[in-house]
């Protein structure tokens, strides 16, 4: 595919074998939202995954696995991402160790506030709460386990976003979801 808009119903016909998609977004109409795209002067404040058919795993408060469509209710932008040169054994890898993850305990799941509001926002990206992750962040550590390139500590949803477009080939864009073009 190409980078093309697509529909609600497109999205939940991915492919199985195009999974899993790095799934960045913009919240339209949260205050939290706009102060992280704000910071990070990026229309992008939220990254997740899109690891199987009609399943993100995202970082909200909690890690979890949540219907797609509770982004594609017109609150949401979306730009989702691949590795061409992934192996059908990398992407079974990163889909297993999300999976895993999924599973976690309570606190290797819970949402790193600290990070988010404290250290992101200072520019002190060592400050965290042990064991806790913010999305971007998580979405990195996978993404460290199939891209040995990928050498952003703490990144943000803007440093994914810019790291993939640096590195293209191999990354591409699936497709975009925006509400007020479809």
């Amino acid at each position: 595919m190409s980078d093309r808009f697509v529909t609600p119903a497109e999205i939940l016909m991915i492919s199985e074998h195009e999974y899993p998609l790095v799934v960045l977004s913009e919240s339209l109409y949260r205050f939290v939202g706009w102060r992280i795209r704000k910071h990070t002067r990026s229309p992008w404040n939220h990254a997740m995954w899109l690891y199987r058919p009609g399943w993100l795993a995202t970082q909200n408060w909690m890690y979890r696995a949540v219907p797609v469509e509770r982004y594609l209710d017109g609150n949401y932008r979306l730009k989702l991402v691949y590795n061409a040169r992934w192996t059908a054994r990398d992407k079974l890898n990163l889909r297993r160790r999300i999976e895993s993850e999924l599973r976690g305990g309570i606190v290797r799941r819970h949402y790193d506030w600290l990070g988010t509001f404290v250290g992101q926002a200072t520019g002190l990206r060592w400050l965290q709460l042990p064991y806790a992750k913010y999305c971007s962040e998580r979405v990195g550590d996978d993404l460290r386990s199939v891209e040995p390139e990928f050498d952003i500590a703490k990144p943000s949803p803007a440093d994914i976003n810019r790291w993939t477009k640096a590195h293209n080939p191999p990354w591409r864009v699936h497709s975009r979801f925006d509400p007020d073009v479809l």
